[in-house]
């Protein structure tokens, strides 16, 4: 291309620059229209060393960023850390965000749970990320292409379906709570025949209550708290359990405030073969703001039955058929409950959870979920759609409220990707006595300069995470791939061969363009060419062959960065970059490459301008007749 269009430009700016009054110009577009080749060849060398160098340059950017661009999305955040899970040694989960914060950089912390989706059988298994999106967009690292729209407006539109459940708020920043209560079982009637001929108090028996409250943070996370047991007594009890938990140095790593009360559960058994009667009695519900306070404020239980909602729950298919009532309240602000624990059919004991919530609780039909685009493909969706889907193990209705080419530190090999916010879930999947849908990991924020000592302090006592990855590490790791580094450096090298290779040829060039032409300059000389128009000649011949190089070499080396750069930049494992490379030219660094090779040809060019001007008249026209 070079070769054939280099002739083609200097014959037309020969036809342009004759119809000009200026001497200069003409001569220089004559010049160039005259022996073309030349400084095709010349140019074609600079064109290739340019190109070389654009590329280098850009393969450099391009692929720093792409190692960055890898981290973040393997990582999703500055630091993910796994909490330890040991029980007796790891910190409640409510208590980690405020943990983590009391770390020095730690500026907020994510709660996010992974799972598996459904749509059918015949779509397969999607993966689902469950995350907090009321501070998700502070923390994750989504790059803005994986979506065409702000991730700020697609964690608004989770967190808008988010529910609202009754609740009874509790007094101030509890670390504490308490309840004082009587549970009273029934006493065998004498003449009541006992199964196996069992003795009354016989374990299989016995009722076995164990307490626990559920509550809800300032985040809208759920999460229980075992308060402890109390044995059939006519007397009332007090039972207390912590709210927050002491760390190793002192400081106390509190729940999120304010909170809210959601139940109260009772869990105890139903015997074998015979159904037993108790009464509970909930004197008051209280709290304290120190862990050691004994400071406490109690908690307004309201005394109207409409106010509550209240049931048992044992095994359907055993058909135990518990059931629990509220009889009345107290004179002190407290509840009263009659409890029939059923019986179990077999020869051993079924355990049944009673609870005591607010009534109220209306949860909305759908759920608001983020969706990949293979996603849509595999179940033939559309933004907007509502369905039914399985998340985990809650099946309902969820509406597509965005759609994302994909999400951090999951593959885009998979079947497809769902993204929902993880108070959601955990509100519509409750139930008393079951589990909480609680979160597996916590991606946190931190100051650039403080994620190593972060890293350092989250893997040791008293968190002893069991995993910590940040994503500086991650980053320093990709960026010592020795085949890549390989490959920058021979690219370097290349310019550099090349570069000194067009420099030469561009002197040689020049030098031997001025000796072949030494005549026709003496005799311009003669006919009255001064020296410096001879000056401005000769660099405008030369001027015009290096911007037509640059140009040349830039849209050469631009071609090949865009087209080229996406396919070879792949992992260390040599598979496809997630996310997709972004192609970065950094045009500071190639306007200082260019200039720098433009000044070096014009220093030559004005070197051996001043030589000819040097020259005396005479003695040039005496070598042309020697000649």
């Amino acid at each position: 291309i070079a070769l054939r269009t280099i002739p083609l430009l200097a014959r037309l700016s020969e036809k342009i620059a004759i119809a000009g009054s200026r001497i200069v110009p003409a001569l220089g577009a004559w010049q160039m229209a005259r022996r073309p080749m030349r400084y095709a060849r010349s140019a074609l060398l600079l064109i290739l060393a340019i190109s070389i160098g654009l590329f280098a340059v850009s393969y450099s950017e391009t692929w720093k960023l792409s190692q960055d661009d890898q981290a973040d999305y393997q990582i999703g955040a500055d630091i993910r850390v796994t909490p330890n899970q040991r029980v007796g040694r790891s910190i409640p989960r409510q208590n980690l965000p405020d943990g983590y914060s009391q770390l020095d950089g730690v500026t907020q912390s994510l709660p996010v749970a992974r799972q598996t989706g459904q749509l059918s059988r015949s779509a397969g298994s999607a993966q689902v990320i469950l995350l907090n999106a009321s501070n998700a967009a502070g923390v994750v690292q989504f790059r803005p292409d994986l979506s065409d729209e702000r991730f700020n407006d697609l964690m608004f539109r989770l967190e808008a379906g988010r529910p609202v459940i009754a609740t009874l708020p509790l007094p101030g920043e509890p670390q504490q709570i308490a309840l004082d209560l009587r549970f009273e079982v029934d006493p065998f009637s004498p003449d009541q025949e006992l199964p196996f001929d069992l003795d009354p108090d016989d374990r299989l028996l016995q009722l076995r209550p164990s307490f626990a409250v559920v509550l809800q943070d300032a985040n809208g996370m759920l999460f229980r708290v075992d308060i402890g047991n109390v044995e059939s007594s006519a007397e009332i009890r007090r039972i207390v359990a912590p709210l927050s938990y002491p760390l190793t140095n002192g400081a106390v790593a509190r729940p999120a405030y304010p909170l809210e009360l959601v139940d109260i559960e009772l869990r105890t058994i139903a015997p074998v073969q015979i159904e037993r009667t108790a009464t509970l009695e909930i004197q008051s519900v209280q709290t304290t703001d120190g862990l050691g306070s004994n400071d406490w404020t109690a908690v307004e239980l309201p005394g109207d039955r409409d106010a509550w909602e209240v049931n048992g729950e044992g095994i359907a298919r055993l058909e135990i058929s518990p059931s629990i009532e509220l009889a009345g309240a107290t004179e002190e602000n407290g509840l009263v409950l009659a409890i029939r624990s059923g019986s179990s059919a077999g020869n051993r004991v079924v355990p049944v959870t009673y609870y005591l919530r607010p009534a109220g609780t209306e949860l909305p039909g759908t759920i608001p979920v983020l969706v990949s685009e293979t996603f849509l493909e595999s179940t033939a969706s559309t933004l907007g759609d509502t369905t039914e889907m399985q998340i985990g193990d809650l099946r309902g209705n969820v509406t597509i409220a965005g759609v994302i080419r994909g999400f951090p530190t999951i593959a885009t090999g998979s079947a497809g990707i769902i993204v929902a916010d993880l108070a959601t879930i955990a509100m519509h999947r409750f139930e008393p006595g079951r589990t909480i849908v609680g979160p597996d990991e916590l991606w946190l924020e931190v100051d650039a300069t403080a994620i190593e000592p972060v890293s350092e302090a989250l893997s040791q006592d008293p968190f002893a995470s069991r995993r910590v990855d940040s994503r500086s590490e991650r980053a320093q790791s990709l960026l010592s791939d020795p085949v890549a580094l390989g490959n920058i450096g021979s690219l370097s090298l290349g310019f550099v061969a090349a570069a000194i290779f067009a420099g030469i040829g561009f002197i040689v060039s020049a030098v031997v363009s001025a000796r072949e032409r030494i005549t026709e300059f003496a005799l311009l000389r003669a006919l009255g060419l001064s020296p410096r128009q001879l000056a401005r000649w000769m660099s405008l011949e030369h001027g015009v062959l290096l911007l037509i190089s640059l140009i040349g070499g830039t849209l050469l080396g631009l071609a090949l960065a865009w087209l080229v750069l996406p396919l070879i930049a792949v992992t260390q494992q040599a598979t496809q970059v997630v996310p997709g490379v972004i192609v970065v030219v950094p045009w500071l660094t190639i306007v200082l490459l260019e200039l720098g090779i433009a000044l070096v040809l014009f220093a030559v060019v004005a070197v051996l301008a001043l030589v000819l001007r040097r020259g005396g008249l005479g003695s040039l026209l005496r070598l042309g007749e020697d000649s």
